[in-house]
C-alpha cells in the first residue's frame, strides 16, 4: 500500500511530476534543511508540502513583495541618531 500524498517519505527517493504541480530548485544550509524536514515530519507532511503551505501563507504587499523583504529604499536608509 502506498503512503497517503504529502506525507513524509521515510528514505529519500527521486522525485516524480505528479498532477498539475511544478519543480521548485534551490539549496539551503543543512541546518534550515534539517529544520524544514523536522517541522514537515512533526505535521506530517512532505517537506514539499511544507513549503507548499510557506508560500501560500506568505503575505504579499500590493507591488507583490513579500511584506517581511525590505524595499531597495528602506534597506538603503540609515537608522537616526537620537
Amino acid at each position: 500500500m502506498a503512503r497517503p500524498a504529502g506525507t513524509p517519505q521515510p528514505r529519500p527517493r527521486p522525485a516524480v511530476a505528479s498532477g498539475n504541480r511544478q519543480k521548485i530548485y534551490g539549496y539551503v544550509l543543512p541546518e534550515l534543511h534539517e529544520k524544514a524536514r523536522m517541522a514537515a515530519y512533526s505535521a506530517g507532511m512532505s517537506i514539499g508540502a511544507y513549503l507548499e503551505r510557506l508560500i501560500a501563507a506568505d503575505e504579499l504587499d500590493s507591488d507583490g513583495r513579500p511584506l517581511w523583504a525590505r524595499t531597495e529604499t528602506e534597506s538603503r536608509e540609515l537608522p537616526l541618531a537620537m
